[in-house]
């Protein structure tokens, strides 16, 4: 495990899965960071998992496999229009409604509560019906506001051993393409890089527990 500061660099050993079970291409995110999410998932019995930044539902998909094959279930979150907050680089991922999770697959609709919320109100009611969670993925809004809001909103909705990883942790970039996930690992007293990936972890209890052996073999 190497370190800059306060953000270390941590890898991570994916044991080896069914194919079924193996990660499909994703234009968001790269096979090595589906692998990382979907590792994080099997770690619990019955994965309560929340992701924000739905998308077109790519990464929903791959997490998705893990969640339904567990018994588990996955919430996924993405807005009505563009937070005002919003990095320039980001907007145009803002989907229209129609399209945002168009190709979520149907075999796991039954494992995954779709929620579309107005930036501009309190949501935090809607995610905390499905609290608390075992897995939060950050992949929203890349704004440092944003990304802290988020934080502070979902602090009291993480069960004891949630893991929290962020997306975007441009670490290897000057300047980074938005900076808002790396100002905010660096806040913290120790955060970690996977893998040299681009997914970062914010608690130590969290590194812990990927370091651990999954509680469940797929």
């Amino acid at each position: 495990m190497n370190n800059e500061g306060n953000m270390y660099h941590a890898s991570i050993c994916i044991p080896p899965r069914h194919w079924c079970y193996e990660p499909t291409d994703n234009i968001m995110a790269d096979r090595a960071e589906m692998n990382l999410l979907m590792h994080a998932c099997s770690f619990f019995p019955k994965p309560k998992v929340l992701e924000l930044g739905t998308y077109k539902g790519g990464t929903t998909n791959n997490m998705a496999k893990i969640v339904s094959a567990l018994g588990g279930h996955l919430v996924t979150v993405d807005v009505k229009s563009c937070p005002s907050t919003l990095p320039e680089v980001q907007r145009g991922e803002c989907l229209p409604e129609s399209v945002v999770g168009c190709d979520i697959e149907d075999k796991y609709r039954s494992c995954i509560t779709q929620l579309l919320v107005d930036p501009a109100e309190d949501y935090s009611y809607m995610l905390a019906e499905f609290a608390p969670y075992d897995v939060i993925f950050y992949d929203g809004d890349h704004s440092y506001e944003g990304i802290r809001r988020d934080l502070e909103m979902l602090k009291p909705m993480r069960n004891e051993d949630c893991i929290e990883m962020l997306h975007d942790v441009w670490w290897d970039v000057t300047p980074p393409p938005v900076d808002g996930p790396l100002r905010v690992m660096q806040e913290q007293p120790k955060s970690y890089i996977l893998n040299f990936t681009h997914i970062g972890v914010l608690r130590t209890g969290s590194m812990l527990k990927l370091l651990g052996v999954p509680n469940v073999a797929l």
